[in-house]
């Protein structure tokens, strides 16, 4: 074994130079030990039942091939302390890399939560907003349903009113000519009046000296009519 190699799993340079003395008593020990450096403890070992079950080696080979053995097996000691001292880092490297991975999923999800709760505050003020608008509109439409309403509610008792009005005038109108009914040469009531009379009074209008009085005027049971000339034009 060289003193200088760190992998051969011995730290004191007595114990590596005693047991490179006890391999060296054969030249069996050396080669064992160089042949067997890539196998492990369990195949290192089953070779060294062989060489001591087989009765024609001799007992100082077989000495020395055993102290090989044994720094075979401080070196594969070494290389497992070894591995295993990589493991624990390469856990170690991976827990730290876990931790910061769940750090930035911790940070992601929480700017996660806060825009998602800044949507659903912007979603609610939109949501009270457009309830707000609707109220409006639904009271805009009510006053709008209200003035149709009130304009077709006032149209008809405006009609009426005017047409109380007109009716008002036209009995003004019936009232003033009465009086003048009353001077006609005959009743309106007597329908049974001789035609050759009517005729008579009629001459008799004509020879009146009144241009009013010349004009015959018919007269109905419900009040009066336009002169028969006039309405004859």
């Amino acid at each position: 074994m060289n003193p200088e190699d760190p992998t051969s799993g011995f730290r004191h340079g007595k114990v590596l130079m005693f047991i490179n003395e006890q391999m060296s008593k054969d030249t069996k020990g050396p080669a064992f030990y160089l042949e067997n450096l890539s196998l492990s403890w369990e195949e290192v070992e089953e070779k060294l039942r062989i060489l001591l079950e087989n009765g024609e080696m001799p007992g100082q080979a077989q000495e020395a091939c055993a102290w090989a053995s044994l720094a075979l097996g401080v070196r594969f000691a070494w290389r497992q302390v070894h591995l295993q001292g990589r493991r624990v880092q390469w856990l170690h490297d991976f827990a730290c890399l876990h931790r910061s991975a769940a750090h930035a999923l911790a940070s992601d999800l929480k700017k996660l939560t806060d825009q998602q709760e800044m949507e659903r505050k912007e979603a609610a003020f939109q949501l009270q907003l457009a309830h707000t608008k609707l109220a409006e509109v639904q009271r805009e439409r009510d006053l709008m349903r209200l003035k149709l309403l009130h304009a077709r509610f006032v149209t008809p008792m405006r009609t009426l009113k005017d047409y109380g009005g007109c009716q008002h005038q036209m009995q003004a109108r019936t009232v003033t000519v009465q009086p003048f009914n009353r001077t006609l040469p005959w009743s309106p009531v007597d329908r049974t009046t001789d035609r050759s009379e009517q005729d008579t009074l009629l001459l008799q209008g004509e020879s009146a000296s009144d241009p009013t009085e010349r004009l015959p005027v018919e007269v109905s049971t419900v009040g009066f009519s336009l002169p028969t000339q006039q309405r004859a034009t």
